[in-house]
């Protein structure tokens, strides 16, 4: 019994741990040219302001997703999840034109802001930077870039990457609680054959 109480504790860590979420990725190469809304697995993609997404060749050489640039509108783009997340990552990038404020925000079910990040590229930045934010209960998410950008230009989206959110599965909540049984009830003996 002694040699199998940490057994057991430990099959349950390994369980819990084996339980951690696991990270997807999509390259839109499989975006249609143009859209209102794509969806691709659990993540529904459209533009902030309703208009046209573009599948497009981007400063990485790769498919990706940029917003239809309409004046006094910033073009940003959505991506709604089907269940919670608890990771959330993008490149951004633009051609050397003009300055970007590179942009990610998370919300939760009810539109609440759990964390944002900018970064700013200057005139002569061409190229992709990743943008990430790790949170629980992530269910949209919104990208792109803010003012500065000098003529309202949109910004080009590749790899966005999400991971579901670390929830033990029933399996190793049952391991759990019978492992801390059997180590309970061998604390409890061994308590008692002491005071005996």
């Amino acid at each position: 019994m002694k040699r199998l109480v940490p057994a057991i504790f430990a099959a349950c860590m390994l369980g819990w741990a084996g339980s951690a979420s696991a990270l997807t990725t999509i390259d839109f190469s499989l975006a249609p040219t143009s859209f209102t809304s794509y969806s691709e697995g659990p993540v529904t993609f459209t533009s902030v302001t309703g208009s046209l997404v573009y599948a497009v060749e981007g400063p990485n050489f790769t498919n990706n997703l940029i917003g239809e640039y309409e004046a006094g509108y910033i073009p940003l783009l959505r991506a709604d999840f089907a269940l919670d997340v608890g990771l959330v990552s993008v490149e951004l990038g633009d051609y050397a034109d003009d300055a970007d404020l590179l942009y990610l925000e998370v919300f939760d079910f009810s539109g609440v802001s759990l964390g944002s990040t900018t970064l700013l590229t200057d005139e002569s930045f061409e190229g992709m930077e990743t943008l990430s934010i790790t949170a629980s209960g992530i269910r949209f998410a919104i990208f792109g870039a803010l003012p500065p950008a000098g003529i309202g230009s949109s910004v080009y989206a590749d790899n966005f990457t999400y991971g579901l959110s670390a929830v033990p599965e029933p399996a190793t909540w049952a391991m759990m609680i019978t492992g801390f049984g059997l180590v309970g009830g061998a604390m409890r003996r061994r308590v008692a054959t002491q005071i005996a």
